[in-house]
């Protein structure tokens, strides 16, 4: 049997069905998961030369890191959708 299959291997051929509605979300969460790192960055590089809270003045800038944290929200809310569309099969 094996043998028959390495003989006949040239004439199978294997389908793919690529679900079209799935790539906008891709899109999504890519400039989401770009967003995120963004963010991180701009936190963690730009540093305050006069902070005004006491937990600016040595590390990181908040406000960037709290957009990240919500931004990574929709990113996990746009992935879990992405796994609901490929794993549930529709007939329409």
């Amino acid at each position: 049997m094996i043998e028959e299959y390495i003989d006949k291997k040239g004439a199978f051929m294997s389908i793919a069905i690529i679900n079209e509605k799935i790539m906008p979300l891709v899109g999504i969460a890519l400039l989401l998961w770009t967003l995120i790192l963004s963010l991180l960055l701009i936190s963690l590089l730009w540093k305050n030369k006069k902070a005004k809270y006491s937990w600016d003045k040595k590390g990181a800038k908040v406000v960037p890191l709290v957009i990240a944290v919500f931004v990574h929200i929709l990113f996990g809310v746009f992935i879990g959708i992405i796994f609901y569309h490929i794993s549930v099969i529709r007939f329409w």
